[in-house]
This record gives C-alpha cells, structure tokens and sequence, in this order.
C-alpha cells in the first residue's frame, strides 16, 4: 500500500475504519518520494490506536530514516498535525537482503 494522493487515502480509510471488528494489521513499504507518502496524513487508520500500521523504508544510503522524512511533510506550514499524532505507525527500517516478518 502506498498513500499516493489524499482522496484515495481518505476513501480506503473509511472503508478500512468501518469494516474493522478487530485490531487489523497494515503494512506498506512506500519509497518517499512526495506521491507515494502525501496520502499518509489523511489515513484515519494511522491515528487510531486499535490499528497497527506498519510502514518500512530501507533505500537510505545515510542516517535519513521514514520517520524524519514524514516529520518534514507534517511540519508547519506545510502541515498542521505533526507526525507524532500518528498514534498507530510503527516506522521500520530494513536494508536490502533483510527478510521482513510476516503480518
């Protein structure tokens, strides 16, 4: 899954949010470039504790990670909720070769 635009975002949100009888699991492993991640503010799912979201990013060549990235976009005045609202993501780093657990 990637948050490519908020409109699509919102919509899988919402049907996410309403069909959820438990504490589903989503991950995603987006690259961050602005089209893939600009969704990400407008998915309901992300600030809601009964979820988990996990989002993975592993193509930083330095200390950049998926968290400071999404920081920068949720910051004002780009953005008036910061990152730390995000009460479900669980930003994870792997590097090539990495066998990511299973959900």
């Amino acid at each position: 899954m990637c948050w490519s635009t908020a409109a699509p975002a919102r919509g899988i949100s919402a049907r996410i949010c309403a069909s959820a009888s438990r504490s589903p699991s989503i991950s995603c492993s987006p690259h961050t470039h602005l089209d893939h991640i600009c969704g990400l503010p407008f998915f309901k799912p992300a600030y809601d504790p009964r979820f988990e979201v996990n989002a993975w990013a592993g193509h930083f060549l330095d200390e950049t990670s998926l968290v400071d990235i999404v920081e920068r976009i949720m910051s004002p005045p780009i953005f008036p909720v910061a990152a730390k609202t995000l009460k479900a993501v669980n930003f994870r780093t792997f590097q090539a070769g990495d066998t990511l657990p299973a959900q």
